[in-house]
């Protein structure tokens, strides 16, 4: 299940995050999602792989001194659907993208990290129906970022029946009932 986020900044390259949720299970318990973007381009304890590393663990927390270039903030999921999310101070190089999603409660129980360089140049996106549609609004690049269940996934049944429920024209809650 992939959704999109389409990250820019001034004269940059607008370069689209699909968020690739490991089922729809996942995304009906994912009430907000936040997308991080670090500059990849150091080495030692700042690199990429550190950087991701360092994220990987509960709370997640960058290495000392590395800062997001930008940040989503904590979004509705569903605003990932058509791309709609837009982030400034991306620019060109090797970054690192994070995303971590959170269920009703502020529980994070999806996280996901990539290494990526950002070039600028137009991708040959027309092997990929879903990049080319999310391509109309200028991406010049679609990222995949997926994402894994944590430990503290939510047992109980979302409240709501599927994604058009949960993102139709009239939303419903998919907080789980009370036990």
């Amino acid at each position: 299940m992939a959704f999109a986020a389409l990250v820019t900044s001034c004269n940059e390259p607008l370069v689209a995050v699909r968020l690739i949720f490991p089922s729809e299970l996942a995304f009906l318990h994912a009430a907000v999602a936040h997308i991080d973007v670090y500059d990849g381009g150091d080495t030692g304890e700042r690199s990429p792989d550190a950087i991701c590393r360092a994220l990987s663990v509960n709370p997640p927390a960058p290495p000392t001194g590395v800062l997001p270039l930008a940040s989503s903030g904590n979004t509705d999921p569903c605003s990932f659907r058509d791309g709609g999310i837009v982030l400034d101070g991306v620019g060109i190089g090797r970054r690192v993208i994070f995303v971590e999603a959170q269920d009703f409660d502020g529980q994070s129980i999806l996280r996901g990290c990539t290494v990526v360089d950002v070039f600028g140049d137009q991708a040959d996106l027309s092997g990929d129906k879903e990049a080319s549609a999310r391509n109309a609004g200028g991406a010049v690049d679609v990222i995949d970022v997926s994402l894994a269940i944590l430990p503290d996934f939510p047992q109980s049944q979302p409240g709501c029946d599927d994604v058009d429920a949960k993102c139709g024209e009239e939303p419903v809650s998919c907080r789980p009932a009370a036990p």
